[in-house]
This record gives structure tokens, sequence and C-alpha cells, in this order.
């Protein structure tokens, strides 16, 4: 009974127009714009030696006055050569992104070093293809931390 119940309330939805979609093929197919979003840099030391360990967080404020949910944010670490990429499609209705770098492991990672916060603009690099595609948008920082 309870299947008989599903299927008929996905039937009435899809008649009103109501789409349950929530793959990323989807995106194209019924119109959902998207983009490609990279934020990418070094963090090194004074002596110009990346740190490891290090931990990024990419955020922005919701453009949109309506929105109900928090920023949009990612986090990541850096890798042995101090790299750091995050690599996602929310951000590029942006204009710019806030880097906030932290060093969580203390010494583990060659110092302790202060905390550094740097707000980015994001670019467009490719153009988008004309239909829900955006196209393809950057930004980042290469960042010096200071030993505390």
């Amino acid at each position: 009974m309870k299947t008989l119940i599903n299927k008929l309330i996905r039937i009435t939805l899809g008649l009103l127009g109501v789409a349950m979609v929530d793959s990323c093929v989807a995106k194209a197919e019924y119109g959902c714009p998207h983009s490609d979003f990279e934020a990418k840099g070094v963090v090194t030391d004074e002596d110009g030696n990346g740190i490891q360990g290090i931990r990024v967080v990419v955020s922005a404020e919701y453009p949109n006055p309506n929105y109900v949910g928090g920023p949009i944010t990612d986090t990541l670490w850096t890798n042995h050569a101090g790299e750091y990429v995050s690599r996602d499609d929310n951000f590029a209705i942006l204009s710019s992104v806030k880097l906030e770098f932290e060093d969580v492991d203390g010494a583990e990672n060659g110092g302790e070093f202060q905390s550094v916060t740097v707000e980015v603009p994001i670019f467009k690099v490719r153009e988008g293809d004309g239909n829900w595609y955006m196209g393809a948008y950057e930004a980042g920082a290469d960042v010096t931390m200071l030993e505390k």
C-alpha cells in the first residue's frame, strides 16, 4: 500500500511539474546553472619553504538575501609542498571569497605560525556554453605565514 501511495505522489508531482532530481547529469538536462570553481595557492614560511598541515577555509556569504542557509564554505589542508586546491561549483556566482589560513597542529609542521585571513577576487577563466554551464572561475592566494 505504501508503495502505491508513493507512486501516486510521484506521478502527481510530475504532472504538476515538480522534478525530483539530485544527480550531476540532471544539471544540464533540467536546466540548473552550474560552473567549475577552483581556489588554489601555496602557503610558505618566511624562508619560502612550503608548510604542510595548514587548514585553509574558503568561504563566502551567499549573495541572495532570501537564502536562509549559512555561508558557502570548503575546508582543506595544505600538502607537503604547502599547496592547497579547492574545487567546487557553488562559488562562481560570487565576486570574491575569504581565505583563512590557520596552523592547527602547532610545532608538528615545522613551527607555530600566526593565522592569516585574506579576501580575494574571483576571476572567470573560461566562458560557458551559452546554456546552463556558466564557465570556469578561479581565486586564490600565495601566503607567507609568520612564526608566533
